[in-house]
């Protein structure tokens, strides 16, 4: 169990898996002639899904730039309108990162100085991270995103994925509320129908 929490390949695997569930959610999409993809939605602040896609790809196209030299900078991301607006460039990025992950592998055991700013002050102080730490990070926020995304699909009547947008633990959690239901919901039938015998057999004693 301590290895596959230490381990960045888990993480590399877990953060490339959730960015496919992203593609293929997104290639619905590409049969629409609305341009949902880039459509704001005033209710949610202005946002698309464009926005929030482009928002998560500059993170982790920060984490793959910043492996190299051993500093990573969340504040100066890229923020390229055009993945924001055109959907196949969206898709582009993506793959693209996905390809990304399997080549900084090279970099697990170097450490890493990280700034993403809490505040609007531009501080230049950087702190110490490590590779398998900013993976379980991009993961979380990237899950984040997806549940927002999610939302505005379901907004514009497109179906979404089971779990998508979901993080792990509540998947867990709804699996083992489930099964616990089901469990007991079984055995109140089981007592049920104990006692249709009991009652038919003492009608007939």
């Amino acid at each position: 169990m301590v290895e596959k929490l230490t381990n960045s390949k888990f993480y590399f695997k877990a953060n490339q898996s959730i960015l496919w569930q992203l593609k293929e959610q997104l290639t619905v999409l590409r049969n629409s002639r609305d341009p949902i993809y880039r459509k704001t939605i005033p209710n949610i602040k202005g946002a698309s899904i464009g926005s929030h896609v482009r928002h998560l790809l500059d993170f982790y196209q920060a984490f793959c730039l910043g492996l190299g030299r051993g500093m990573i900078d969340y504040d100066h991301r890229e923020r390229n309108p055009e993945t924001e607006q055109l959907l196949s460039k969206g898709l582009f990025q993506i793959e693209k990162v996905i390809e990304q992950l399997n080549e900084v592998s090279r970099f697990q055991s170097q450490p890493l100085l990280v700034k993403n700013s809490v505040t609007i002050e531009d501080s230049e102080d950087y702190l110490r991270s490590n590779q398998t730490r900013e993976l379980q990070m991009l993961h979380s926020h990237t899950t984040h995103h997806l549940a927002i995304i999610g939302i505005i699909l379901q907004l514009n009547q497109i179906e979404i994925n089971a779990g998508f947008g979901k993080a792990p633990s509540t998947i867990r959690f709804e699996n083992e509320k489930r099964i616990k239901s089901e469990q007991k919901k079984s055995s109140v039938s089981m007592a049920e129908e104990t006692l249709k015998v009991f009652h038919r057999s003492t009608e007939t004693a």
